[in-house]
């Protein structure tokens, strides 16, 4: 019940929202190598504390928050173009790390992170 609510809220606030919602909601993690899950950390590098890990095609959201980059300018641009953007920062994400509808923002590496 919990994930629909926080689903219904990603939806609405789309609407409210909506530069914010193309530029940094529906993110897909990718690349990570087979067997691997990407490590979603309590703050942007490696010496900061798993939180959770996530296998190739999780969704996670961006929070507005990347190191060394304006989210803002994501707004407006294709897929390809924001995943050359963020590739090389950190960046902060919207996830549920226990899978109990409990989120709280990590940081992942963008370069496993790609829009859709």
């Amino acid at each position: 019940m919990l994930k629909r609510a926080a689903i219904l809220l990603a939806v609405l606030c789309s609407f409210v929202s909506p530069v914010h919602a193309s530029a940094l909601h529906g993110f897909t993690v990718i690349d990570v190598p087979a067997g691997d899950r990407l490590n979603v950390r309590a703050g942007p590098g490696t010496g900061h504390k798993v939180q959770a890990a996530y296998r190739n095609g999780a969704l996670l959201s961006l929070t507005g928050k990347c190191t060394s980059l304006k989210l803002d300018d994501l707004a407006g641009m294709d897929a390809a173009r924001k995943f050359r953007s963020i590739r090389a920062a950190w960046c902060e994400v919207w996830h549920d790390p226990k899978g109990d509808g409990k989120f709280v923002t990590g940081w992942a590496k963008g370069r496993f992170l790609y829009p859709h």
